[in-house]
């Protein structure tokens, strides 16, 4: 170790001093105004508030057939567009149908909608509204 004539920098104020004091500048009195210069003022570095808008949309009341709606999306008042699909559901009573011996019987979930999803489209502008699951 070296017993150098060193100088350490000077120490940072203390708790009770502020930057204001050092400077010169009364602090402000305790009382009302006191209070909400305290809540309003934003220390340097501290970033304002960032508030996100949450837009949510009602439900739409779908069923195995068209409903007369307004699209979300375009705004306009249509009767929706059904396209029916095939789920696992289908499947399964197409397998079930073959496995108790009823083999010739196992297209008919496939021709019947009420085995299939409703998806429903917005017929102008193909928009994805909704599923009802039969």
């Amino acid at each position: 170790m070296s017993s150098g004539g060193g100088s350490y920098p000077p120490l940072p104020p203390q708790y009770g001093e502020s930057q204001s004091q050092q400077h010169g500048i009364k602090p402000p009195a305790y009382g009302h105004d006191a209070s909400l210069q305290s809540h309003s003022a934003m220390t340097p570095g501290q970033q304002p508030a960032t508030i996100a808008v949450i837009q949510t949309t009602a439900a739409i009341p779908l069923g195995p057939e068209a409903a007369h709606i307004t699209c979300p999306s375009c705004r306009a008042s249509v009767a929706t567009k059904v396209v029916h699909e095939n789920t696992t559901k289908t499947h399964i009573i197409c397998l079930i149908l073959c496995l108790v011996g009823l083999w010739p019987c196992c297209v008919i979930p496939y021709c019947v909608n009420s085995c299939k999803n409703a998806n429903h489209y917005c017929p102008t502008c193909n928009a994805f509204l909704g599923t009802y699951k039969g």
